[in-house]
């Protein structure tokens, strides 16, 4: 079984950037995708619960 993790540590402004990021018309999918693993792992979600929540394989999010 895997052990739990403590939330990753995201400052403000990185978080406003990594949000920035996410709304933007003209950012990939595949950063968007990644922008949005590190704010759940930013606000204390399992990466079990992100794979399910963002539609992706857990080794997705591990990466």
């Amino acid at each position: 079984m895997w052990t739990s993790s403590g939330a990753l540590a995201v400052g403000d402004e990185s978080r406003r950037e990594l949000e920035r990021i996410i709304r933007s018309g003209k950012t990939g999918q595949r950063i968007a995708l990644r922008a949005r693993i590190v704010l759940g792992a930013a606000d204390g979600k399992s990466n079990n619960a992100l794979a399910k929540e963002l539609g992706v394989s857990r080794p997705t999010v591990l990466d």
